[in-house]
């Protein structure tokens, strides 16, 4: 009689591995496919507004879907990522634009407002911003479901040092 417990546990965790490479593989795709919709869609109305004023309603609505597929295209971005095919880019990035465009983007049409409360001297921070973004929207969106009739959200930065630790 033979032991071969060990055997079916890296047997079956090989067909694990394999299963998620395969599911990686199709993801990507996938998500490649999406994006290409995405940037048919940005340059759609991108063109629109070339033939709209500026100050009418409907240009104001083409730039809110222009926000919602640019946002669509952030979150496949990650999902390339999440497959191996895109990268982590940590880049230079303005605070308060940050700010305005992930409260712009998660509390457009809802009944919830927000306040920035930043300095004016608020540094840039080196950061993948469709990470960051996303994880800000996420954020918004919990508040505005916990504000159903409406409300405020105060988003508030400010410069801070902090100090190295010894640990590794």
């Amino acid at each position: 009689i033979r032991d071969i417990t060990e055997r079916k546990m890296v047997e079956a965790e090989r067909l694990k591995t394999q299963k998620l490479e395969s599911l990686e593989l199709i993801a990507g795709g996938i998500v490649h496919d999406f994006n290409n919709l995405l940037t048919s869609n940005l340059a759609s109305i991108s063109l629109a507004k070339l033939h709209i004023p500026r100050s009418s309603a409907a240009y104001e609505a083409l730039s809110t879907a222009q926000k919602a597929v640019e946002g669509a295209k952030i979150l496949t971005q990650k999902l390339l990522t999440f497959t191996k095919r895109g990268p982590v880019a940590p880049r230079p990035t303005a605070v308060k634009q940050l700010l305005l465009d992930s409260a712009t983007l998660a509390l457009s049409g809802s009944r919830v407002s927000y306040h920035l409360d930043l300095p004016d001297d608020i540094w840039t921070v080196e950061v993948d911003q469709s990470q960051i973004g996303q994880v800000l929207q996420n954020l918004l969106i919990n508040a505005q479901q916990a504000m159903p009739e409406g409300g405020s959200v105060r988003l508030k930065a400010k410069n801070v040092i902090l100090e190295r630790s010894g640990a590794k």
